[in-house]
């Protein structure tokens, strides 16, 4: 009878455990941001507030470029020739109001180079974006301007930014997994920002006379998901509570049948 009674007893703390074990996710979703003209941006996510113990932090961050028409304008009074470099920091000195460690870091690289002269990531003699097409060295008559094209890119797009992922509530965008020690930085019940700027820079080579860009249709937006991972309370569920019942109910019989069986 010894050898049921440890059997039961077995049976219900692995029933126990198998109940207390599990892991559940829950997720916060950033309201995106989309301006025209503002170069800094702030998203505001929640904490984990949860009555169980958080094991785990994903941060998911996009951000988008996009210029409906790109135009060079000659504002000199004799024809110029020249051509052009523009280059954007599309995450320039971000910040996580959580934890300092957990953000993505500057990456300056070309956006048009109408010369084809760049090595960045994501110049047009490379093949990527944006959509406007290396034309090589350009002449612009005195007051007049010439139409370059499209401009359309955002981080997902350069690797050197980071990896990628899509986060539970269906956020694509650069993945930050948060590493086991800065994890606790993310429970209360308050909020975190992840904030910024983006920038951009242009330079011309030109034989004089001064030339000027124009981009018309400028929009740019921003978004970010935090997923934590975490372990519920210590609670058990109604079926494990039956189950544990049962086996107690269970060693009761077998005790009362062995003090029997002993009369």
């Amino acid at each position: 009878m010894n050898t049921v009674r440890r059997i039961l007893v077995g049976s219900t703390l692995a029933v126990i455990a198998a109940g207390l074990a599990s892991a559940d996710t829950i997720y916060s979703t950033a309201t995106p941001i989309s301006s025209s003209t503002a170069p800094s941006w702030s998203l505001t996510l929640n904490k984990y507030s949860g009555s169980g113990t958080l094991t785990g932090v994903t941060i998911y961050f996009k951000a988008s470029i996009a210029a409906s028409d790109l135009y060079v304008m000659n504002t000199g009074t004799s024809d110029q020739t020249w051509d052009l470099t523009a280059s954007n920091t599309i995450v320039k000195s971000m910040v996580n109001s959580a934890s300092s460690l957990d953000k993505f870091s500057n990456e300056t690289f070309q956006t048009v180079d109408t010369a084809g002269n760049g090595l960045a990531l994501g110049n047009c003699s490379t093949g990527g974006t944006p959509s406007v097409s290396c034309i090589g060295t350009q002449t612009t008559a005195a007051g007049d301007k010439t139409h370059l094209g499209t401009i359309a890119y955002d981080s997902t797009s350069f690797s050197s930014l980071g990896t990628t992922g899509t986060g539970l509530g269906g956020t694509f965008g650069l993945k930050k997994v948060v590493a086991v020690g800065d994890v606790s930085k993310y429970v209360g019940a308050g909020t975190f920002t992840l904030s910024g700027t983006t920038s951009a820079s242009t330079a011309f080579d030109v034989s004089g006379g001064t030339q000027t860009v124009s981009l018309f249709g400028l929009s740019d937006s921003y978004v970010a998901e935090v997923d934590y991972t975490y372990t519920p309370p210590a609670t058990p569920e109604p079926a494990t509570m039956v189950l544990f019942g049962s086996a107690l109910l269970g060693l009761g019989l077998v005790g009362k049948r062995k003090g029997l069986s002993n009369r």
